[in-house]
């Protein structure tokens, strides 16, 4: 009993010291940045792999944390034409963590959770950690590069 009071003492403490994190203000330039983050997994949930293309620079490198390299643009898209038909994303929430806008650029870290299907037709439910660079040309923020995934792939 006393083990299970001290939990929840310190999940209490854990939210009451995030609040002012998640209840912070964003700028109009930070907001912008994350209306694009709001799009781009909008596109990805929908899998309409043009809308998620045209979201995403030329020059895009990524990395997820099962790849050993980071992948360009071309394999993105080879990826999405073989995820997207295979899954489906169900729900998902992007909780905005750090937004940081130094002109037409932008660093966003954030976590997605959410609920999805995989290939196998499996519902699985989780947690993906994600930072993002972004950068705006012509007025439009673009998907430059990104790092991060499913936190259960972190080994914790």
């Amino acid at each position: 009993m006393v083990r299970c009071v001290e939990r929840i003492l310190f999940c209490l403490a854990v939210l009451l010291l995030s609040v002012p994190l998640f209840a912070q203000e964003w700028s109009a330039e930070q907001k912008e940045a994350l209306a694009f983050e709001v799009a781009y997994w909008k596109a990805y949930a929908d899998r309409d792999q043009a809308a998620t293309l045209a979201l995403t620079h030329d020059d895009y490198r990524g990395w997820s944390y099962g790849d050993t390299l980071p992948a360009g643009k071309t394999i993105a898209k080879m990826q999405f034409a073989h995820s997207f038909p295979a899954t489906k994303l169900f729900y998902h929430e992007v909780t905005p963590i750090s937004i940081l806008v130094r002109g037409d650029v932008a660093v966003v870290h954030y976590v997605v959770y959410g609920h999805s299907s995989n290939e196998k037709g499996e519902h699985e439910t989780g947690e993906l950690r994600w930072t993002d660079t972004l950068i705006k040309e012509g007025g439009k923020w673009l998907l430059l590069g990104d790092h991060g995934g499913p936190t259960s792939e972190l080994g914790n």
